[in-house]
């Protein structure tokens, strides 16, 4: 046998055994097509061609069995096969009678075909106009129209076939129409162009750009959607969940007739307008919105736990039947009132984990959590800025941080990493107009992004339960001091030189600080501070801001502080009337113990006798030594009332009292611990307790006398600001008398 012969027998045994195994898997798909006899067989037909040729049959097939079987359901669910008997549930939860419906229309403004039903069920005239006619697109300035319109420039020839495909799309759904030329001329219109956005599904979303159409748009009234934190409140322990999404949502409802010529686009010289309201129109998610509010009010009204954001609804129940069977009357009003839901995107079997706008919520822990895929698209490119933190774009920054913000729900204390971050991006956004040149990322965001990198994955994961307060803290701040009050204690201060500089905000945030600090409530607290400065109780709430980097700095250590000891804090605004006590505890002219030797002074002493190793009387501005005890509640004192303990317990303490054990205001009495073994027990007065604690009486007979006249004067100084602040003079009036003196 020749080489040749051999070579087309190979071909031919290769080909015979493509085509029987094409055979094999065609006949897996669907025995019923392709079923050739060998006579038949072509092995010129590509196997391609063969499989796209079944698979178009096997779709037919398939529709045609769907409309069947949704035929023959229907049939069974109303009574006696009367479709106008509908929705007569067993439980009584929602009855709606007379309600029609119809399957294959296509999406585009299809709600119009089911307005009888909508008359059903309780909407206001508002909706009811919208159903029946369409919304009419309000503007405050009417668009320039013309009759020359220029076509679609694609951004690249890549995008050529999508946007061809994505008008036969549109078409198909009846989301627009093709405009005759004579219409063209007739009505001019206003033209946008197209773009793509890729889905979480791996698909692309073609955005209509009416960036230009909106600006000539009223702005549309302020609505709210329910976000999950509206979810995560009605969600109770153990619930079921149930997940539906609406197909092409906004496509379901359709621009009043005047309004489409403004809707208009040009692809390969045709004119096309849409005949619903468009994915881009500044004002859709509030048209969409309100449509489907009254579906929403009319289930909770029967007893049913459910949410909705835009497309994404959610729905809740006690147990697996209750939400099976509730699922089942949501998904059957919703087509009744003609909306279409994507079931292979929906989760209609009931269960206690399901991800929801993004997140995992898991009721059993009662927490939400991010997906593992959002977990990596966070790590993967943060590793790559740090990795390389000199070489980065501002765009990249930019998206990276808006995908750390979005986590912030699921991840506790996220916040407070996010916060520098989020000043960058905002700075550069106001200031740069070049995303794409590297630019250095600052150290603070650099830090931020470490935290993010390093603790994702221990913090994935935060509880929606409602947290019930276990402590109660009234702060209070003014320009002179702060006061603060919890059960039947309180505490108050001056503020040091720094602090009385800082703006009110920063002063009733560092109060709130102090407070907790002061009262050292125990771990795992959940403490309410009660303040009336809204700015403080911000940064309280959201664990920082981006207005002010002072306040973000001073909120960060606040945070900080409570997580190192297992505490939560929540901040609410009190009145100032109804917060009386803290605010007098901060507008006090007079503390005891608000007073200290100048730093030289004590310098001079500690040179002579020192050193000490703890201050027995002071305060937190006043305290002459890292370790110091203090008359009342302090943040940093290590003990309250130093006439409480032995002070043999300390060693070489420096001995300071302001006044005497009797309550009478004593002097500023500078002595050692084996001089004055024990506090003195009568009252005297003040110059002469200076004299005495300056004589050579009170000192050790082998010490040195102080005869310093910088001391002399220190305390001479001392001793009439103590005279003066008796007086209630205010802070700046005895400064000025001082300088008098000096």
């Amino acid at each position: 046998m020749r080489l040749s012969h051999r070579n087309q027998l190979l071909l031919h045994v290769g080909s015979s055994m493509t085509h029987i195994r094409n055979k094999i898997a065609l006949r897996a798909v669907n025995p019923s097509f392709s079923l050739k006899s060998d006579n038949e067989v072509n092995y010129t037909t590509l196997p391609l061609d063969e499989f796209q040729n079944t698979l178009i049959q096997q779709t037919a097939a398939r529709k045609a069995t769907r409309e069947a079987t949704i035929n023959k359901r229907q049939h069974r669910r109303f009574q006696n096969g009367n479709p106008n008997v509908f929705n007569s549930f067993s439980n009584g939860l929602v009855t709606i009678p007379a309600l029609s419906t119809t399957t294959t229309d296509p999406v585009g403004g299809r709600l119009s075909k089911y307005y009888s039903n909508w008359t059903k069920i309780s909407i206001n005239s508002f909706v009811d106009t919208i159903i029946q006619y369409g919304y009419k697109i309000q503007f405050h300035t009417t668009p320039p129209t013309t009759t020359t319109p220029t076509s679609i420039h694609p951004l690249s020839q890549d995008q050529v076939p999508l946007i061809n495909q994505t008008i036969q799309d549109l078409l198909d759904k009846q989301a627009i129409e093709l405009v005759s030329q004579e219409e063209v001329q007739q009505t001019p219109g206003f033209y946008s162009s197209m773009f793509f956005i890729p889905k979480k599904d791996g698909g692309i979303r073609p955005v209509f750009n009416l960036k230009r159409l909106n600006q000539y748009l009223h702005h549309a009234p302020h609505f709210k959607m329910e976000t999950l934190r509206e979810v995560s409140l009605m969600i109770h322990r153990n619930d079921y969940l149930v997940s539906i999404d609406l197909s092409d949502a906004f496509l379901h409802i359709g621009p009043h007739p005047e309004s489409r010529r403004f809707l208009r686009l040009k692809w390969n010289g045709q004119i096309y307008q849409y005949r619903t309201i468009a994915f881009g129109l500044a004002s859709s998610p509030y048209i969409f919105t309100k449509v489907y509010r009254p579906i929403l009010e009319h289930l909770r009204s029967q007893g049913i736990r459910i949410s909705a954001y835009l497309d994404d609804w959610l729905l809740v129940a006690d147990n697996k039947e209750l939400a099976l069977q509730q699922s089942q009357m949501v998904v059957s009003l919703l087509r009744q009132l003609g909306w279409l839901v994507n079931r292979k995107k929906s989760v209609l079997t009931p269960t206690q984990q399901l991800e929801h706008l993004g997140f995992v919520l898991h009721t059993r822990k009662m927490t939400a959590a991010l997906p593992l895929k959002k977990l990596r698209d966070i790590r993967r490119p943060t590793k790559q800025v740090l990795d390389k933190p000199d070489r980065q774009r501002h765009r990249v920054i930019h998206s990276l941080t808006m995908r750390i913000q979005a986590a912030t729900f699921a991840v506790f204390p996220a916040r407070l990493y996010t916060r520098h971050l989020l000043y960058y991006k905002n700075q550069t956004v106001k200031t740069d107009t070049d995303w794409d040149t590297p630019r250095t990322l600052d150290p603070a965001s650099l830090q931020e992004l470490s935290w993010w990198y390093d603790n994702l994955k221990k913090w994935n994961g935060r509880s929606i339960l409602p947290t019930t307060p276990t402590q109660t803290i009234f702060v209070g701040a003014s320009n002179t001091g702060r006061g603060c009050s919890w059960n039947q204690h309180r505490a108050h201060d001056y503020w040091n030189p720094f602090e009385a500089e800082q703006s009110i905000n920063w002063r009733e945030l560092k109060a709130a600080f102090l407070a907790l600090q002061t009262f050292r409530l125990p771990e795992h607290s959940t403490v309410l501070i009660q303040t009336d400065d809204t700015t403080s109780l911000s940064y309280m709430n959201k664990q920082g801001g981006n207005r002010s980097l002072a306040l973000l700095d001073l909120a960060t250590d606040v945070w900080n502080w409570c997580l190192q000891r297992k505490i939560v804090i929540q901040a609410q605004h009190i009145g100032g009337v109804n917060n009386r006590i803290a605010d007098m505890e901060s507008r006090r002219t007079f503390f005891k113990n608000q007073w200290s030797i100048n730093p030289s002074v004590f310098q001079h002493i500690t040179y002579l006798w020192g050193p000490f190793s703890v201050d027995l009387f002071a305060g937190r501005t006043t305290k002459l030594l890292p370790k110091y005890e203090s008359w009342l509640p302090d943040p940093g004192a290590i003990h309250t009332n130093a006439f409480t303990i032995p002070w043999t317990m300390f060693h070489h303490p420096f001995l300071n009292p302001p006044w005497t054990p009797s309550g009478d205001l004593g002097g500023p009495v500078l002595a050692q611990c084996n001089v004055v073994p024990s506090p003195p027990t009568s009252s005297f007065d003040r110059s002469l307790a200076v004299a005495s604690a300056v004589s050579t009486n009170n000192i050790a007979t082998n010490s040195p006398c102080i005869t310093s006249p910088k001391l002399d004067d220190a305390l001479r100084m001392d001793i009439i600001r103590a005279k003066l602040e008796r007086q209630n003079l205010n802070a700046q009036a005895i400064e000025d008398l001082l300088a008098v003196n000096v």
